[in-house]
């Protein structure tokens, strides 16, 4: 037997764990519900892991005119769809077979990076930019579906093992994003360890930083085949095993993507509890631009959170820059493309390991500051040393493009990115409490519309002006998380005397 906590008091009575839930009845039980959850947290989290591994391999593999444009399409759309779309879709499809249709729908982003490598010229333009769209739709409501799934599998999950469901949130979460983060980081080592497989006998030094074949890594151009840029018979040989190590990891993704798509598809309708044990339902119905309406009327009503979401602006910008310049250009050319899967598989492990310190941090100081500014310090750090590198040095590559450098600077964004998975989205719910959908639309907002512009945007500018914001963006983060804060607690004050003076006017 198992127990309720009732939400006004902390007073707790006794729930029979599989009477009057209606689950029995309907061949379910708490356990299936877990399963069902596990199943979804497992292909969710491998068909999205493609799908983070091959975005910073989009710059490098078709250079940066197209790959920044595909990328910039990608938060176009994926903008457009959360706000304006993801509502509808969810409503119609439901949470399960919405998650279906998301996996399959990101599944062509996959697919179209894939073509792209097959394809030359406007055929290579077509395919990557229409699968860039894709990617962007399912990602705008893939997540909407995601969130409502786990709400209602953490709501069972309390009512059957007696607990609140504040903590069923924290035991999934802290479940979804363990499988979440390690599969991202599964993904993109196997980005780099297949071409070591296709290599076999060809390849030459250790699994890390060893090469396929003895020519410069960096010979060629992006995105050509190997016939594009054969000078020799030897040349035309590792080019040949490169691009092959390039058609089977694209391969490996999509199949993959495919493969959690048809998966998600045998998860259990999930419903919310009280439509499971029958109880009536008031549905309320919701306009397909909610979000946008919502995230509209808290910036006109709140402007706390334009300042509290400037790092979200920083975390836009910093991460196209990566994705974009670092990747495409300093890794490229300082160690070979071959190498980006090793980098960017850093930000996901550290971004785990460091989520517990966070933690103990914000508990031990009763605050999430510290995190938060340390979070936005290792942003700016971020773009410090590349600014600073730039206008010291003639060529950042060479100066940047080692082992022994890129990898400190790889996990200061890791840190960087823990934060603003973490303490940056509970600091957003603690301030919004009652405004959560339009906070979180906001940040979606902020965020998509941040990283369209800086990825269509940075094709025109030098690496100096890309730094240059980078800097800008984090220094003013750090400012504007202070001055939100302040309001907040301005709000708090303000909130406290009218409750004061409301029960002194009940008084008299």
């Amino acid at each position: 037997m198992g127990y309720e906590s009732d939400d006004n008091s902390d007073a707790r009575r006794p729930l029979a764990t599989n009477e009057g839930t209606g689950w029995e009845n309907k061949g379910g039980s708490e356990g299936s519900v877990m399963m069902s959850f596990m199943t979804m947290t497992l292909c969710f989290a491998l068909n999205h892991g493609t799908v983070t591994a091959v975005i910073p391999l989009a710059t490098a593999q078709f250079g940066e005119h197209l790959g920044d444009f595909s990328l910039g399409t990608l938060y176009i759309f994926y903008t457009l769809t959360a706000l304006l779309g993801s509502t509808v879709i969810v409503e119609r499809l439901k949470h399960k077979w919405a998650l279906v249709m998301g996996c399959a729908v990101y599944s062509l982003y996959v697919g179209g990076m894939f073509l792209g490598v097959l394809t030359h010229d406007a055929t290579r333009w077509v395919v990557v930019l229409v699968g860039s769209a894709f990617g962007g739709i399912a990602a705008g409501f893939l997540w909407t579906a995601q969130g409502g799934y786990f709400a209602n599998a953490a709501k069972i999950h309390a009512r059957y093992n007696g607990i609140a469901v504040q903590q069923a949130n924290s035991y999934l979460g802290g479940i979804f994003a363990t499988v979440y983060l390690a599969l991202e980081l599964v993904m993109k080592l196997l980005s780099s360890l297949i071409l070591v497989w296709v290599c076999g006998d060809h390849w030459e030094g250790d699994i890390i930083t060893g090469s396929c074949g003895s020519d410069d890594s960096s010979s060629g151009s992006a995105g050509l085949t190997p016939s594009d840029n054969a000078s020799s018979s030897d040349s035309f040989d590792a080019d040949h095993l490169k691009f092959e190590g390039v058609v089977w990891t694209y391969a490996v993704f999509s199949v993959i993507a495919v493969a959690s798509a048809v998966g998600m598809a045998f998860i259990r309708t999930v419903k919310p509890f009280e439509e499971a044990t029958g109880a009536p339902v008031v549905v309320e119905k919701k306009p397909w631009y909610r979000k946008a309406l919502v995230a509209t009327e808290l910036a006109m009503s709140q402007p706390k959170i334009f300042f509290v979401g400037i790092i979200n602006v920083a975390f836009g910008f910093a991460s196209a820059y990566l994705n974009s310049y670092v990747t495409g250009t300093v890794i490229k050319d300082g160690l070979g493309k071959d190498k980006i899967g090793y980098f960017v598989s850093i930000i996901p492990l550290v971004a785990t390991v460091m989520s517990m310190p966070l933690s103990k941090v914000t508990e031990m100081t009763g605050s999430k500051t510290p995190a938060m500014l340390f979070g936005m310090a290792c942003f700016l750090t971020f773009g410090m040393v590349f600014l600073m590198t730039d206008l010291t040095t003639s060529s950042v590559s060479d100066t940047l493009g080692k082992w022994g450098t890129l990898i400190p600077i790889f996990i200061c964004f890791g840190c960087a990115r823990a934060v603003w998975e973490g303490p940056n989205k509970a600091v957003i719910a603690d301030m919004f409490k009652n405004d959560s959908e339009a906070a979180f639309a906001n940040l979606i907002l902020q965020l998509g519309t941040t990283s369209s512009i800086a990825f269509i945007s940075f094709r025109f500018l030098n690496s100096l002006t890309k730094e240059f914001i980078v800097v800008s963006t984090s220094t003013l983060a750090i400012f504007g998380y202070i001055i939100a804060m302040r309001m907040h607690k301005a709000d708090q004050s303000r909130l406290l005397e009218e409750i004061d003076e409301d029960e002194e006017a009940h008084a008299e």
